[in-house]
């Protein structure tokens, strides 16, 4: 079951498979369609299928499970080379999403099919890293060095903290889902040009320009602490998108705060 099938060209609907791994593809013309086959753990089977007009097709796919082997990987201060503890070491192969935290000495280890992957790592309080890594039955252990620095491109969840009053539309951290006002994008379709698809956003979902918006109260999103050391300027910077395309004028605010954390109180 869940076996995606893909047809070249956008001419048909993405398709999955049901519970007893059937699927039902139509087209009116007799044609030739390029068919994709894939389930995360399973080899990719790709065919072409030629039909005749007013004709079923009959075809039976054999999907074949890859390898299983292990990875390890560790995670490291740049500087000090010392390992680091509870970060979160991200697997995605296209649907196969894998997660696992970092233990005593930075230390990782998990089970996976064999494959190429994109391994984020990332602890708050360091440079999230993305890199690409062919994973084989024969891969060695690897170590991830980490710079220091108070940085956050969401690929990961570092613990940002959400309260929220309103009705719906609070802060979520997901892959954006674009929305169309008047012709134009209200919420755009991805993320800032910052590594990895996530970002934290309100009023993500599939459905009428304001079907998901944050309404009837306010949803704060706060970062976990960090210091501010005497004698350094620092700087606070972020990629923002805001858009207020109808309603009452003035009714809707994002307002951006730098807070002490022992009593919240705003300094910026």
């Amino acid at each position: 079951n869940d076996v995606q099938i893909t047809i070249s060209g956008d001419r048909l609907d993405q398709q999955v498979t049901d519970a007893s791994g059937k699927y039902r593809l139509g087209y009116p013309e007799g044609d030739t369609l390029s068919v994709e086959y894939y389930r995360p753990g399973y080899e990719i089977v790709q065919r072409k299928l030629i039909g005749e007009p007013g004709t079923t097709l009959l075809v039976n796919i054999a999907l074949v499970p890859k390898q299983q082997t292990v990875s390890r990987i560790q995670i490291v201060a740049a500087q000090t080379q010392e390992g680091i503890a509870g970060a979160t070491v991200l697997y995605q192969d296209r649907a196969l999403v894998e997660t696992v935290l970092s233990g005593e000495n930075g230390l990782t280890e998990i089970t996976l099919p064999v494959g190429h992957y994109e391994i984020v790592a990332g602890k708050w309080g360091n440079i999230t890293r993305h890199i690409q890594l062919e994973i084989t039955a024969l891969n060695e252990p690897l170590v991830i060095e980490l710079d220091q620095g108070i940085a956050d491109d969401f690929s990961v969840d570092l613990g940002w903290e959400v309260e929220s009053t309103a009705s719906r539309g609070g802060w979520v951290r997901e892959v954006p889902v674009g929305t169309i006002f008047n012709g134009k994008d209200l919420n755009p379709p991805v993320d800032s040009d910052d590594p990895g698809g996530e970002c934290y956003l309100t009023g993500n979902g599939i459905g009428p320009a304001g079907a998901f918006d944050l309404d009837e109260g306010s949803s704060w999103l706060r970062s976990p602490a960090f210091s501010i050391k005497a004698g350094l300027s620092p700087a606070l910077s972020l990629n923002l998108w805001y858009q207020v395309a109808s309603g009452t004028p003035g009714n809707d605010t994002l307002k951006v705060y730098l807070e002490n954390q022992a009593d919240r109180k705003s300094v910026v």
